[in-house]
């Protein structure tokens, strides 16, 4: 699929305050839930989309 773009899941994460839930927490659920959506596991991803938040790097690390 070289040049092309797909988007095979979504997820999201609890919303407003989590007590106990970082960035990273956060993140990572919603990463679970599009995975489940795609039907995939992480070793099928080759490349990711993230959102910015205020934690700066947030979204790669998540995706290393």
């Amino acid at each position: 699929m070289r040049g092309k773009t797909a988007i095979v899941g979504a997820g999201l994460s609890e919303f407003g305050d989590v007590p106990g839930w970082g960035h990273l927490e956060l993140m990572a659920e919603a990463v679970e839930h599009a995975l489940a959506d795609a039907n995939l596991n992480k070793n099928d991803i080759d490349g990711m989309f993230a959102a910015l938040s205020p934690a700066g790097l947030v979204p790669a690390t998540v995706s290393e």
